[in-house]
């Protein structure tokens, strides 16, 4: 069964790799880079249809977010550089900061979900316990 979405795919597929992204960077940082070793939990994906719009559902085990600092991330420039990593995480984006962007991440998922007249919720488990993603389109 498919469940058509009228939308430029460019960016609906940016926001659908960005929430594995930062899924999978949660996880890396919980975890180190090497996880599978320490057994790291996967990431888990639902889609599935809410009457006339799709559900996407990402959520993982990584580090979470601070409560306090949800509305921070949905802001330009907010990243999680200061997030230390576990001693094996080398892998650096350009700019030499292990897994780090420069903060648009979020703010552009939230922005083609909203324009594409969907929604997106983030929602932490706390800091240490992971977080899920939900992008109504």
């Amino acid at each position: 069964l498919v469940w058509p979405i009228v939308a430029v795919e460019s960016q609906i597929r940016f926001v659908v790799v960005e929430a594995l992204k930062n899924a999978a960077k949660s996880l890396i940082k919980k975890y180190g880079i090497l996880g599978i070793e320490d057994r790291a939990p996967p990431v888990s994906v639902l889609v599935e249809q809410c009457g006339n719009k799709t559900m996407i559902t990402i959520a993982d085990e990584g580090i979470g977010i601070d409560p306090a600092e949800v509305e921070k991330c949905m802001s330009c420039f907010y990243t999680s550089y200061n997030v230390p990593l576990k001693a094996d995480a080398t892998v650096s984006d350009a700019f030499g900061t292990p897994f780090a962007g420069v903060g648009f991440g979020l703010t552009r998922l939230k922005i083609y979900t909203e324009f594409h007249g969907g929604s997106f919720r983030l929602i932490t488990n706390g800091s240490g316990n992971g977080a899920t993603v939900s992008i109504k389109l």
